[in-house]
């Protein structure tokens, strides 16, 4: 999901989401393992660091830690994106992510763009698979103060195995809160360790120094480089480096392999992320990310061509949105020609796109742009190829557009916790630009979708994001007797126009014993107020709704005249009701006198319970019924009778 929800944000989250989003985008700069040697600092660089960036023991072999990710010196911010990858070998991390506490709460509420661990959440992308952590919080209006230093967020992970897990640092991408660029920042790992090296040594295994050079360092696209990692080293006494396993960002299959020394070809010019991860012959790994940027290869002089350049080759809109690229024609060692343009859009329908100038004249080593706009009708992910032809020349340039939903769906609290026989409720906050103004439709799923899980409603089911671009809707979860405790997840899904959005609260089922019901309670006139000494009769009924606990239960009924002066009471013996027994027709006597005709009297029922005889301290839900006429034997309700002749 790709919340959008003003324009002058749209350049903002596309610098986010344009670094987390795709394998080649990955960094800003290079990333190295708690233990490595430091990369030479980028001059006036933020660092984004793992803290503590060390957890050693050899006695934690379950519970759970707990790592913070932090921002130190940087300029004023207003977003940050951040992408994590750890061993779920040796960790699982746990949802939701913390961010609570996150220093862009020192200027205001910050905006979801990315939410995700594991490849579940409520903001997850292709990327995110199991070992992968990801999240991304945007400012709508204002930007902390510099300098920025504090916590970006937090994470838990239980600990279910035994060895060596990095929290390696994928990505980190600070957005400035003064100009819509990227802020130059560097990074920083940590580990969990819980096994030593070599076994039974008690000396903690620590992860490998991993490097690499590349030979060229910027390889053209289509040209083979030379990735060495003879600098790697393993830290662990006698340890070497028996493994090297090579991920190079372009969707292609990893390279793994004994020997330090590989060979890789990259046939798209963009910038890549390749990240190394080396393996020492305990079996402990450790991780460096790097950019990698492939320019396109200009072809040997002094023969003229030309090439196409997209800016950005991203695009994040939502349905209905206009968005615009830049197409740039270079003219390459003296090109000068006429360019002229065709576009075509995968898949073929939800995407329509214009292009001006349909052609550009180049003159020699210098550039012309064109104008590319896209219009989506509906959610997804597009792939615009923009193709310019001149004479024996064709060149081709690709543009991604990533359509996500117009609106976000919010959940407060996150968490429920619910006990078996009541409800709670969490208020659903649906938040979109001003000029998304349409009904959305809500609806919620209980996952998993068992008989016997709880219930979830929605009131109102479909609300109306108008210019203020927020609207709200109460979420109810509740569980009877019959309720399985435990843990389920209840999906709240919004569709409006051609968005959709969805996000998950977390529901805790707590099994305690229920409170025995009224099946049946109304007053029985039968006989004339003179006869029998104006004996009256009650008929009760009672049902316990537990399917494996006994109750006892005595009856009380209150009784008030209309005038505030006659009142009444009568109780019952101690009922024992069997698990889910419905007792019937309990009768209980009333005697009323010639001075109660024509009077109107208002009578109560209340349930006294426990799980003994003796105890009956526990008072049910008191039944009310402002009705004005008798109740004949069909009725089951407390209320308001007149005694009679």
């Amino acid at each position: 999901m790709i919340l959008l929800v003003k324009p002058g944000l749209s350049a903002l989250i596309v610098l986010i989401i344009l670094s987390l989003s795709l394998p080649n985008m990955y960094t800003v700069s290079s990333s190295h393992a708690a233990s490595s040697t430091p990369a030479q600092p980028v001059p006036g660089a933020a660092l984004v660091a793992v803290n503590p960036s060390r957890i050693a023991d050899l006695t934690m072999v379950s519970g759970h830690i707990v790592f913070e990710i932090n921002v130190t010196a940087a300029p004023s911010i207003n977003g940050f994106g951040v992408v994590l990858s750890y061993n779920t070998t040796v960790l699982k991390a746990i949802a939701p992510l913390d961010y609570s506490s996150t220093v862009l709460n020192t200027a205001g509420t910050p905006i979801v763009v990315r939410n995700c661990v594991d490849g579940f959440g409520p903001s997850c992308f292709s990327q995110d698979t199991p070992g992968i952590i990801s999240l991304a919080l945007i400012l709508t209006a204002t930007a902390t103060l510099a300098p920025t230093s504090g916590t970006l967020f937090k994470v838990t992970l239980n600990i279910v195995g035994k060895g060596l897990s990095e929290i390696h640092m994928l990505s980190a991408v600070l957005t400035s809160g003064v100009n819509p660029d990227i802020v130059p920042s560097d990074t920083s790992d940590g580990y969990f360790t819980n096994i030593d090296c070599p076994e039974g040594s008690g000396r903690l295994c620590m992860p490998p120094i991993t490097d690499f050079t590349i030979v060229p360092p910027g390889p053209y696209a289509g040209v083979t480089a030379t990735f060495n990692a003879s600098a790697s080293l393993s830290t662990n006494p006698q340890g070497i480096i028996k493994k090297y396993s090579w991920q190079w960002g372009d969707g292609g299959p990893p390279t793994i392999t004994t020997n330090p020394v590989v060979q890789h070809l990259f046939t798209i010019a963009k910038i890549y992320t390749v990240t190394l991860i080396a393996t020492d012959s305990f079996g402990i790994s450790a991780s460096k990310s790097s950019r990698v940027s492939v320019p396109f290869q200009p072809p040997p002089p002094p023969n003229p061509d030309f090439a196409l350049v997209a800016r950005p080759d991203d695009l994040f809109t939502f349905p209905g949105g206009p968005l615009n690229s830049t197409i740039t024609g270079l003219s390459i060692n003296g090109f000068a020609g006429q360019v002229s343009f065709s576009t075509s859009v995968s898949p073929l329908t939800g995407l329509t796109m214009s292009l001006s100038p349909p052609s550009l004249s180049l003159s020699p080593n210098k550039n012309a742009n064109a104008s590319l706009q896209v219009v989506a009708s509906r959610m997804g992910l597009f792939v615009v190829n923009v193709t310019g032809a001149s004479g024996t020349f064709v060149h081709s340039v690709a543009v991604t557009v990533h359509v996500g939903s117009a609106f976000a769906v919010l959940p407060s609290p996150t968490f429920l916790q619910v006990f078996t026989c009541s409800s709670k409720v969490s208020t659903i906050f649906l938040l979109g630009p001003g000029s998304f103004a349409e009904t959305i439709q809500l609806s919620s799923l209980v996952s998993p979708p068992v008989s016997n899980g709880p219930a979830a409603s929605l009131n109102p089911t479909s609300v109306i994001l108008n210019s203020s671009g927020f609207a709200t809707s109460t979420l109810v979860v509740s569980a009877d007797a019959s309720t399985a405790p435990g843990y389920y997840l209840v999906a709240v899904t919004g569709t409006g126009g051609a968005s959709t959005a969805s996000e998950h609260v977390l529901v805790q089922v707590v099994a305690r014993t229920c409170p025995p019901l009224f099946s049946e309670l109304h007053w029985r006139h039968r006989l004339s107020i003179t006869r029998d000494g104006g004996v009256q009769t009650f008929t009760v009924g009672l049902l316990n709704p537990n399917t494996n606990v006994t109750l006892y239960a005595r009856v009380q009924i209150s009784i008030i005249g209309d005038t505030g002066i006659r009142t009444l009471s009568v109780s019952s013996v101690v009922f024992q009701l069997l698990p889910g027994q419905t007792l019937s027709d309990a009768r209980l006597a009333v005697v009323f006198n010639s001075g109660d005709i024509g009077h109107s009297f208002t009578f109560t029922g209340t349930i006294q319970w426990g799980s003994t005889p003796a105890d009956l301290s526990a008072v049910s839900t008191q039944l009310r019924d402002m009705g004005t006429e008798d109740f004949d034997e069909s009725k089951q309700a407390a209320g308001v009778f007149t005694v009679k002749p």
